[in-house]
C-alpha cells in the first residue's frame, strides 16, 4: 500500500479520520505531560516528623550550595552518592542510574536517618555504615564511605 492509497482511504473514511486524529491528539498529550514532568519545580512543602514523633508541615529551604558529597561502596559491588546540603538540611541520595531522592532528616535513636513522609524511601547511617530502603526493600546495606 502506498501513500496515495492511504490518503484516499483517509479522505473517504470518517472513522479512520477520527482514529488518526485521536492518535495524534494522544501523542501530543503524552509529549506535553512528559515535558511538564521533566521540567517541573520540585514540591517545596511536605511533612516531616519532629523530635516528639509528630508530623508537622515544613517548607523546604533553597539549597545553599554549601554541600558535602560522599560516595558509598556496598558489599554487593554497587555504589551510591549522598549530597548533604547544610542550608536546607536535606540529604540527596544519587544512585548509579542517576535516580535522585531528596530526603528531609527524621528522628533517629542512633545515627542519622532521612526519609520520605510515607517511609517509602529511607536512608540510614550508623557507625560509619549506610543503607537505603526503597518501598520496604533493603536495596543497599553495610555500605562504606570511600
Amino acid at each position: 500500500m502506498n501513500f496515495t492509497n492511504i490518503f484516499r482511504a483517509l479522505r473517504e473514511n470518517r472513522l479512520l479520520q477520527i482514529a488518526v486524529g485521536a492518535v495524534i491528539f494522544l501523542g501530543l498529550v503524552a509529549a506535553t505531560l512528559a515535558y511538564t514532568m521533566a521540567n517541573r519545580e520540585p514540591d517545596r512543602t511536605g511533612l516531616v516528623m519532629n523530635d516528639r514523633g509528630e508530623y508537622v508541615e515544613y517548607e523546604r529551604m533553597e539549597p545553599s550550595g554549601n554541600t558535602i558529597e560522599t560516595v558509598f561502596a556496598c558489599p554487593s559491588g554497587t555504589t551510591f552518592t549522598t549530597s548533604y546540603d547544610f542550608g536546607s538540611n536535606e540529604l540527596t541520595v544519587i544512585l548509579e542510574d542517576r535516580t535522585e531522592y531528596a530526603l528531609p532528616q527524621t528522628p533517629s535513636a542512633d545515627g542519622a536517618r532521612y526519609a520520605t513522609i510515607d517511609e517509602s524511601i529511607v536512608y540510614f547511617e550508623q557507625g560509619g555504615e549506610a543503607g537505603l530502603t526503597i518501598n520496604g526493600e533493603e536495596r543497599f546495606s553495610a555500605c562504606m564511605p570511600q
